[in-house]
């Protein structure tokens, strides 16, 4: 420890200002065609990627087991008991 006090690995000085909770800007995407022009006639570099596999998940395809299901005929169903096992 100095002789001045303790060191908190800090070195703001008067005419500095500390900002807290702000972060720094990232980048974003640019998703309009608009934005995508104006960053061309910036002379931005602008990185493309096609997505793997986009509109492979589908969910309102049939299941291959609802064929199997439709030709099942047979009538499935509990027996009934007595109200009195409750009591």
């Amino acid at each position: 420890m100095s002789k001045t006090g303790a060191n908190f690995g800090g070195t703001v000085g008067w005419d500095e200002q500390t900002v807290i909770g702000k972060r720094a800007p990232r980048p974003g995407e640019l998703k309009s065609e608009s934005a995508i022009a104006a960053a061309q006639r910036a002379g931005i570099q602008i990185d493309t990627a096609k997505k793997y596999a986009a509109g492979n998940n589908k969910q309102h395809e049939s299941a291959k087991n609802t064929a199997i299901l439709d030709r099942e005929t047979e009538e499935l169903h509990h027996d009934r008991i007595n109200p009195d096992v409750a009591r």
